[in-house]
């Protein structure tokens, strides 16, 4: 069974050059992990790298939770679960079961929905942690 994170991130503007701002991301878009990134961590900006070059991870599917105040963490992070998901099979071309790839999501916080963000970002990379090489866009990875 494959553990798969939810990143409860928070999601601060803040633009840096040759970074993707995270209110700005798109499917797509590859990217590394941040130097000191951990589950727990706020993330406002990611550091942009070409699908043709070896990068760590790549968006998927991005989708909104309902407008509203924020529903849980346990709600958000099970509509973040389903929502991924659904849309990895389309994108990768094979199912998840059978994929080498796994996936991960940014999801709102309680204050980032406070301010208006509902928005879903899932994150596709390599099960075995090993950098890809190429879009994983109908890979059949």
């Amino acid at each position: 069974m494959r553990f798969v994170l939810v990143a409860a991130v928070a999601l601060v503007v803040s633009v840096a050059c040759g970074s993707g701002n995270v209110f700005d991301l798109k499917v797509g878009q590859c990217f590394d992990d941040p130097d000191n990134m951990s589950a727990m961590d706020d993330v406002s900006d990611v550091e942009m790298i070409d699908c043709g070059k070896p990068h760590n991870n790549e968006i998927y599917a991005l989708f909104d939770m309902p407008d509203g105040t924020f529903p849980g963490v346990s709600v958000v992070e099970d509509a973040a679960l389903e929502g991924s998901h659904d849309a990895f099979d389309p994108y990768v071309g094979l199912n998840y079961e059978s994929s080498v790839l796994d996936f991960s999501c940014l999801t709102p916080t309680p204050s980032s929905c406070e301010q208006g963000d509902q928005e879903v970002v899932c994150i596709a990379y390599d099960l075995d942690l090993k950098k890809l090489t190429d879009t994983a866009k109908n890979s059949r990875a």
